[in-house]
């Protein structure tokens, strides 16, 4: 699902907190509630310009727009 999403973009480290995380996201399933993944970054304002040219690139892109945003 989307957590494995959020999980595969975590940089290295803090396994034990991955580890123990993705526990309580099974429990949680099991019990048939539903959880939200986020994770944040700070950027610098050049490494945000170089991100928000490509977000903007493919938003409006017609041809595989959906792929480009995930990039």
């Amino acid at each position: 699902g989307a957590d494995a999403v959020i999980f595969e973009r975590l940089t290295a480290g803090n396994d034990d907190l991955k580890k123990v995380t993705r526990e309580y996201l099974e429990q949680f399933g099991s019990s048939g509630l539903r959880t939200l993944c986020l994770a944040c970054r700070d950027l610098s304002p050049d490494m945000y310009e170089s991100w928000n040219e490509k977000f903007i690139q493919a938003k409006s892109s017609l041809r595989d727009g959906e792929k480009k945003l995930a990039e």
